[in-house]
């Protein structure tokens, strides 16, 4: 459970294997280049991008109507000028919300969505999709995918189980429920309400209101003018605040927070804070935690192996630059 932008073993960067939320992933991640389920735009192994490999979906919608119903990849997705009900099994998808309100509930599935003015019903079977939403309203329930969402004024309702998510939400409202989930997540003008379990989730917020609860998550999120209420278990979370209000429980998490004038309450066991503040107050409690963003030696890069991030590591150090 380390947080950065490049990992090894379940991290959340740009390059992943083996569950792990960046542009390029190995063994369901989400980025552009994938391996065995993961989202990108070159794949591998159930991927979403523009090069496929067994059954790939890469999406971009304007104006479209797709109605996909998946197995083992499930995405039901209510929408606002948009109507997307999916149904993941064992897929990945990136999902980049532009005005949508996203209710996902996703099982086994890595999805990369990015949306604008669709309304998509997709029956998918191991397949991986990367949809671009823009005014869409999503409902979404994931277990085990890898889902990276750009999130622009959305309402999301996501549960995850098992997933990687990278979510950028700009004014949404999401409400997700994470279990083992991967979740990189920008939010501007959002309100997220989210349940994580195992997850790791890179957030990016913007004035949002979040409230997540994670367990065994990593999540990146950087807030700007949130409300987050998290309770995290087992997470590892890099979180960037601008105006956020902030209400985090972590266990057993690596939490990498940028803060600009939150108010943040974080509760920690075994996580691992890489945290630049400044005029912040932090309290951080860590057991068996490492983070930092620069990273040499012992680090992650972007293209990973075995789930492992590094942002610019070396020697596994810590710097922190605190905005407030």
């Amino acid at each position: 459970n380390t947080v950065s932008q490049k990992y090894k073993k379940n991290t959340v960067s740009q390059k992943y294997k083996k569950n792990t939320v960046s542009q390029k992933y190995k063994k369901n991640t989400v980025s552009q280049k994938y391996k065995k389920n993961t989202v990108s735009q070159k794949y591998k192994k159930n991927t979403v991008s523009q090069k496929y490999k067994k059954n790939t979906v890469s999406q971009k919608y304007k104006k479209n109507t797709v109605s996909q119903k998946y197995k083992k990849n499930t995405v039901s997705q209510k929408y606002k000028k948009n109507t997307v009900s999916q149904k993941y099994k064992k897929n990945t998808v990136s999902q980049k919300y532009k005005k949508n309100t996203v209710s996902q509930k996703y099982k086994k599935n890595t999805v990369s969505q990015k949306y604008k003015k669709n309304t998509v019903s997709q029956k998918y079977k191991k397949n991986t999709v990367s949809q671009k939403y823009k005014k869409n309203t999503v409902s979404q329930k994931y277990k085990k995918n890898t889902v990276s969402q750009k999130y622009k004024k959305n309402t999301v309702s996501q549960k995850y189980k098992k997933n990687t998510v990278s979510q950028k939400y700009k004014k949404n409202t999401v409400s997700q429920k994470y279990k083992k989930n991967t979740v990189s997540q920008k939010y501007k003008k959002n309100t997220v309400s989210q349940k994580y379990k195992k997850n790791t989730v890179s957030q990016k917020y913007k004035k949002n209101t979040v409230s997540q609860k994670y367990k065994k998550n990593t999540v990146s999120q950087k807030y700007k003018k949130n409300t987050v209420s998290q309770k995290y278990k087992k997470n590892t979370v890099s979180q960037k605040y601008k105006k956020n209000t902030v209400s985090q429980k972590y266990k057993k998490n690596t939490v990498s927070q940028k803060y600009k004038k939150n108010t943040v309450s974080q509760k920690y066991k075994k996580n691992t804070v890489s945290q630049k503040y400044k005029k912040n107050t932090v309290s951080q409690k860590y057991k068996k935690n490492t983070v930092s963003q620069k990273y040499k030696k012992n680090t992650v890069s972007q293209k990973y192996k075995k789930n492992t991030v590094s942002q610019k590591y070396k020697k596994n150090t810590v710097s922190q630059k605190y905005k407030s």
